[in-house]
């Protein structure tokens, strides 16, 4: 394929140029001037070059933390999300023809009812049935679920409640989803979850997904996988895990081919704020004693950075209260070296203050921020955190950017949805236009280590790009909502029909 007279924006410098780009095999195999004719006339392509002298070629998007199965999940089967009574859940309970019912998405200030295991008992007490929390880190059981995951040994772990069937945290590690998930179905959710990520012009995703499946499993499908290119996070499950991946590194860490890397370790330090499990350095609001969850010690923690120091992997910490983030601070000034050549990285950071942000940039911490959450939560933060708190150490992204500490944006689909122009709307809070795409292409790429590979358009990278009638750049807050590609090259191929003059044909 050739792209003649192509207006292409360079990410890592923030500008657009103009070149004929020659595309072969999947890659930019060379960009040529305007002046020269970028293929031999005897190449068969060369009877048909696209011209997009009036379109506008931008890095295809970088998603630098989400979750592919839980994307896969919540498009294969119904999603809780934006129901607002539990009337509707009834009707999607129902709805769901399965020996075993797992969703996921309700948000109790939208169902007005914190649901619970009386209230799915009257609803389905035939069938083990399990929802959980738009956030990930809280779920309600009922009866039939408490008897066949054995969630009684998980009482008043975390705050969890089994009485009410109410989980959090650690408890949901009980709800073993492998019990229901056959090897054709997660074929089917993984399939799912890719086309839901390229149909947005999201083909690259750093997820996790070890809370689905064990990790033979995953990587089984992954190695066979040719959707969306995926940056796989290693969450332990158990110190056995972290210790089993550190004495044999070369097993479980590499690069498998054009669709799957592994090179990064994930921790769960804390919970979420609507769960009210993120680790706070005060009380929450209204409470005496509750601070939330904290999953490691200081002795636990600094084994992590360690070894991954050692094994010379990055480190992803998920972080969302302040004192989470102390920790973790704490953590990687004492076991690695300021100028962080791993590139480890906060992911969430939802609360800050002055001084932990000047230590992240010190530090050369990198930080995956979802500005979406500032919209979600505009209600649930100031009620968890008090007004005073939420103010001083909510939300500090605007912060993190003027310090100059390194961000790459992401959705934390399916907590939210996968769609980069709602994130990218919360993110214009925060951040200039053109910072909006460095970060959601270029920063996310360096995040995981591919810049030479995807979030940009350059000579031997991938070929994912976005296709616009339009400069986003030009235009204005209004105009910018409404915008969307009007086709998404991946893999060198074009995946709609939407723009027929240039390719066309779904995958």
């Amino acid at each position: 394929m050739y792209l003649c007279n192509a207006k292409y924006w360079d990410s890592s410098v923030k500008e657009y140029r103009r070149g004929n780009l020659s595309i072969k095999d999947g890659k930019i195999a060379d960009i040529y001037p305007l002046n020269e004719v970028p293929y031999d006339k005897r190449d068969p392509e060369a009877d048909n070059p696209k011209d997009v002298s009036d379109r506008f070629l931008l890095p295809a998007f970088v998603d630098s933390h989400a979750h592919l199965m839980g994307i896969g999940l919540s498009t294969v089967f119904p999603s809780l999300s934006g129901l607002q009574s539990i009337i509707e859940v009834e009707a999607v309970i129902r709805s769901v023809e399965s020996p075993v019912v797992l969703l996921r998405g309700w948000d109790e200030d939208l169902l007005g009812i914190y649901p619970d295991r009386q209230v799915l008992d009257r609803i389905d007490s035939e069938r083990p049935v399990v929802l959980t929390r738009k956030c990930g880190h809280c779920a309600c059981a009922n009866s039939q679920a408490v008897e066949m995951f054995r969630l009684d040994r998980w009482d008043g772990v975390d705050s969890s409640d089994i009485k009410r069937g109410i989980l959090k945290e650690r408890a949901l590690g009980a709800i073993s989803e492998e019990s229901v998930l056959t090897e054709t179905l997660l074929n089917r959710i993984l399939k799912a979850g890719s086309d839901s990520c390229l149909s947005n012009g999201v083909t690259t995703i750093h997820t996790d997904d070890l809370g689905h499946v064990d990790y033979r499993t995953l990587r089984s499908l992954l190695r066979t996988h040719q959707g969306v290119r995926v940056y796989e996070k290693l969450l332990p499950r158990s110190k056995s895990d972290f210790t089993e991946w550190m004495d044999r590194p070369q097993e479980f860490f590499g690069d498998f081919g054009d669709h799957l890397r592994i090179r990064t370790v994930k921790l769960l330090l804390d919970g979420s704020l609507g769960a009210r499990t993120a680790y706070l350095s005060a009380p929450y609001e209204g409470e005496r004693n509750d601070c939330g969850v904290v999953y490691y010690t200081r002795d636990e923690l600094d084994r992590y950075v360690k070894g991954c120091e050692k094994n010379g992997l990055s480190l992803c910490i998920h972080v969302i209260g302040d004192a989470a983030l102390e920790m973790a601070l704490k953590s990687f000034e004492r076991c690695a070296p300021s100028d962080n050549p791993l590139r480890h990285r906060l992911i969430h950071l939802q609360m800050a203050s002055r001084d932990q942000i000047k230590r992240i940039k010190r530090q050369n911490l990198w930080v995956s921020l979802q500005p979406i959450f500032y919209d979600s939560d505009v209600a649930l933060a100031p009620k968890v955190l008090g007004e005073q708190r939420y103010r001083l150490l909510g939300y500090p992204f605007a912060a993190l950017y003027e310090e100059g500490v390194p961000i790459a944006l992401s959705t934390d689909a399916p907590v939210e949805r996968v769609d980069p122009w709602e994130n990218i709307r919360s993110a214009l809070r925060f951040f200039p236009i053109q910072e909006v795409f460095h970060m959601y292409t270029y920063r996310s790429a360096q995040s995981g280590f591919d810049e030479e590979r995807t979030g940009n358009l350059r000579k031997g990278g991938y070929a994912d790009a976005l296709l616009f009638d339009k400069d986003p750049f030009a235009l204005n807050q209004s105009e910018l909502e409404k915008i969307r590609p009007v086709n998404v090259l991946f893999n060198g191929k074009w995946l709609f029909d939407t723009d027929t003059a240039y390719g066309g044909g779904l995958m």
